[in-house]
C-alpha cells in the first residue's frame, strides 16, 4: 500500500496577523455585532 502525501494540494497562503498594539482600541461594530445587540435586548 502506498500513500501520496501532499499530492494535488495547493500551498496555503500565510495568515495575516495583527499586533496587539495595532488592534488595541479598534472596536468596530459590524453588522454581526449590531444584530447580536438587537436580538439580546431584554
Amino acid at each position: 500500500m502506498a500513500v501520496a502525501v501532499g499530492v494535488g494540494k495547493e500551498k496555503t497562503p500565510p495568515v495575516a496577523t495583527v499586533k496587539a498594539e495595532d488592534k488595541a482600541g479598534s472596536y468596530e461594530e459590524t453588522r454581526h455585532v449590531s444584530n447580536y445587540y438587537r436580538t439580546a435586548r431584554v
